[in-house]
């Protein structure tokens, strides 16, 4: 998986979190659109 050792997926993760701080709903959503995502570049 070399998509995560690029800073840039690093980058944006840590922008939502910022955004979706005290949101455990909206973080979850994040999360299952980046590992769509991930899961499309495989």
């Amino acid at each position: 998986m070399n998509v995560f050792r690029r800073p840039e997926i690093y980058l944006m993760i840590d922008r939502l979190q910022k955004l979706t701080a005290g949101n455990s709903q909206a973080l979850l959503f994040c999360w299952t659109l980046v590992h769509m995502a991930v899961a499309l570049h495989h």
